[in-house]
Parts: structure tokens; C-alpha cells; sequence
């Protein structure tokens, strides 16, 4: 990640969002598109739709909160958990939406409750592995601090 650290840190701040936005609006289709050309002589049938479904929910949500925090330069874990709860909202206004909508809406019941669960189990993930490397660098650094003195 050293091209991160060519840029300077109030611009990485202030394209954290946007840039997470993209991630998430590329990395959906991204995996529609890769089933499409590897999937040929599967074809299609409701499980596979469900799997290729539950994938692009968990990766697409990943992307979103995982580049959101990779982007800023400090406070990963503190801007990992924000972006979780952004997008936890925007699941929520999903959720809402079909809840309005009912048998208007394009989107099964079955569909919108594997995006919500791919989506938090996804935030979940995410927010633990910045939790973890945040405990680790943590620990590093106080068992430094302890041989110095």
C-alpha cells in the first residue's frame, strides 16, 4: 500500500466514502458478471441464483467497509465500524423499502433476508479483522514500550 502514503492524508479522508461507494457499486456486478462467464454449462436454477446471491451480498459489503477503512490513514478499526453502521443503514433502508413496497417490489422476501444476513455477517467480519490487526499493533507496540524502560 505504498501509493496510500503518496497521497496526502486529508485528501484520503475525503475520498474514503466515495471511494467505498465505488467499491460496492463495482464489486456486486463484478461477481454477477464472473458467474455469467464461468457458469456456462451450469446454467441456472434457484440454488445457484441463492449462492451467487449470498456471494455478492458478502463481497460487495466487505468491499465497501474494507476499502472505507484502508483508504483513511489512521484510526482503521474506529472507521470499519463506522462504515458497518452506514451500511447496516443502508440494509435497514433496503429492508424498509420492501417492507413498503411488498408484492411491488422486484425482490423477493427470501433475497432481501440473505442480503441483510450476507450484509451484517459481512460487517461483522470485516470489522473483527480491523479489530484484530488493531489489538495486534497494540500489543507490538506496549511490549516494545516495556523493554525500552
Amino acid at each position: 500500500m505504498d501509493f496510500l502514503n503518496k497521497i496526502p492524508n486529508w485528501l484520503r479522508w475525503v475520498l474514503s466514502l466515495p471511494i467505498a461507494l465505488l467499491a460496492l457499486f463495482i464489486s456486486y456486478p463484478l461477481i454477477i458478471i464472473l458467474n455469467k462467464i464461468t457458469m456456462i454449462g451450469i446454467g441456472e436454477g434457484f440454488l445457484t441464483n441463492l449462492v451467487i446471491l449470498l456471494l455478492a451480498n458478502l463481497w460487495s459489503a466487505a468491499a465497501f467497509i474494507w476499502v472505507g477503512a484502508i483508504i483513511t490513514p489512521r484510526h482503521n478499526f474506529i472507521v470499519a465500524v463506522i462504515f458497518a453502521v452506514f451500511y447496516s443503514f443502508i440494509l435497514g433502508a433496503s429492508f424498509f423499502a420492501k417492507f413498503s413496497l411488498g408484492s411491488k417490489s422486484s425482490i423477493t422476501w427470501l433475497e432481501m433476508t440473505i442480503t441483510v444476513i450476507a450484509g451484517l455477517v459481512a460487517a461483522v467480519g470485516v470489522v473483527y479483522h480491523f479489530y484484530e490487526n488493531e489489538t495486534k499493533v497494540k500489543t507490538h507496540i506496549e511490549s516494545y514500550d516495556s523493554e525500552l524502560y
